[in-house]
């Protein structure tokens, strides 16, 4: 049986680590630094995805009036997805900064934003990821980098 000292040492040990942003371990990162492609329609579906970095890191952007034109777009990209399928594009964002993300399909766009940090080591952005969701009645764009 551990000891109780033992005990509170990895209790103080996990509540340091939840508190630094390190116990982010419940979530669901598939795809770091990249984007989760979710088809919930029966049909194959292509979907269009742009991000903008936001030039003012201060303040969070309003992703619903904040639209991404072509020209400003910092990366994008035309995805296929498979009817009830899901499909991963690891790596989509260049560089870590806040973005601005806008989905569209079928004629129906959603935006939000999402925040990119250098990862640990030196590899990239860090691990949160964008979510599209294709939906029977449009599309959906979420990040896990929202607490």
């Amino acid at each position: 049986m551990p000891s109780r000292r033992r005990v509170l040492r990895g209790a103080a040990a996990g509540v340091t680590a939840t508190l630094a942003g390190c116990g982010r371990s419940l979530r669901a990162n598939t795809a770091p630094g990249g984007l989760e492609l979710v088809n919930d329609r029966a049909t194959p579906a292509s979907v269009v995805v742009r991000a903008a970095l936001v030039p003012d890191a201060t303040g969070t952007p309003d992703p619903a009036s904040t639209p991404v034109p072509v020209e400003e777009a910092a990366v994008q990209g035309r995805f296929s997805v498979p009817g009830n399928a899901t499909r991963y594009a690891p790596r989509f964002f260049p560089e870590p900064g806040r973005y601005v993300v806008e989905a569209s399909a079928d004629g129906a766009r959603h935006r939000t934003s999402l925040e990119l940090y250098r990862s640990l080591g030196g590899g990239g952005v860090g691990v949160d990821t964008a979510v599209i969701r294709l939906v029977p009645d449009g599309v959906r764009v979420d990040a896990t980098g929202v607490d």
